[in-house]
């Protein structure tokens, strides 16, 4: 009962995700414990949170028929194995190494598995049949947790993105200066898409202009002025050729140029996605830039 209130309180996707995961170790007993959801169509499982593990695992992912929690979700019920060191397939990361004794459960909602649940033990520490009942009961909570986060997610960015456009038809309904306008874009761009800061770059001479920000971090602002974006850069090419750049991880991405990863990190962000515009007056294609404080899995 403690267990499904602190899932049921809270709705934000993350904070429901750790809390799943601390709660399962608590509620069994358990050394470690953690979350994985399946993306159906990369056949991959994917850890969206950890307990008793490194916080490096979280995005790990490995194939959806591997180790017990392949076996769990092809059988549709928890599984246990009091040998787990001699499983066939195991999962591909040495976090597991050592483990002894494990329980996967899959989690269903709308008659479709979307994840598994797991926990270890070390040095022996059987799990018993009722354990395994107590993880499937837990399991059909999660699911029903990660569903109502998973809705609100959906509504706040659906919120967010009416608030974007909201804004840029407030401006285009206004007479305002070029630099105004263009950065009412950049803070339009950003609440859109749930960025913290957002620049607008215009072609000029041959190269990106950085011409509208919001809430840009100093450092940042002086690469983007004073930089030449020229056609050595992914992102000029980017916008030249109308395409959206993205990047999960900012400080890993030899996409950038080095000034722009070092000052993005500096500042705290971790990821971007350059989105092409038309400049005015026919001068080619510009570009919005958007940075986020969290890793982003960019969808269509």
């Amino acid at each position: 009962l403690h267990a499904a209130h602190v899932l049921s309180s809270e709705l934000d996707l993350t904070v429901v995700l750790q809390r799943l995961a601390d709660q399962l170790a608590e509620l069994l007993d358990a050394e470690a414990a953690d979350c994985y959801l399946l993306d159906g169509e990369r056949g991959v499982f994917r850890c969206v949170a950890v307990h008793g593990f490194d916080r490096s695992l979280v995005g790990f992912e490995f194939p959806a028929g591997h180790g017990l929690a392949g076996a769990a979700v092809r059988e549709g019920r928890p599984l246990i194995e009091s040998d787990y060191g001699e499983i066939a397939a195991p999962v591909p990361h040495p976090a597991y190494d050592g483990f002894t004794d494990v329980i996967t459960a899959p989690m269903f909602w709308s008659d479709e598995v979307h994840g598994v649940l797991g926990v270890g033990r070390r040095e022996g520490r059987r799990f018993a049949e009722r354990d395994a009942n107590i993880l499937e009961a837990f399991a059909g909570l999660a699911a029903l947790a990660l569903r109502n986060a998973d809705m609100f997610t959906q509504s706040a960015r659906q919120a967010r993105i009416q608030r974007g456009f909201y804004r840029i038809a407030s401006v285009l309904g206004q007479s305002l200066s070029r630099a105004a306008t263009l950065e009412a874009i950049a803070q339009a761009a950003a609440e859109a898409l749930g960025g913290s800061s957002a620049a607008v770059l215009v072609p000029s001479s041959g190269r990106l202009e950085a011409v509208g920000a919001y809430e840009l971090p100093v450092d940042l602002r002086e690469i983007l002025g004073e930089r030449a974006w020229g056609d050595q850069s992914p992102l000029f090419r980017a916008a030249s050729e109308g395409r959206i750049l993205v990047s999960s991880s900012i400080a890993d991405d030899e996409r950038l140029l080095p000034d722009l990863r070092g000052a993005a990190a500096a500042s705290g962000y971790l990821s971007l996605i350059s989105v092409p515009v038309d400049a005015p007056r026919d001068a080619g294609q510009g570009l919005v830039l958007i940075f986020f404080a969290e890793e982003r899995s960019f969808s269509d």
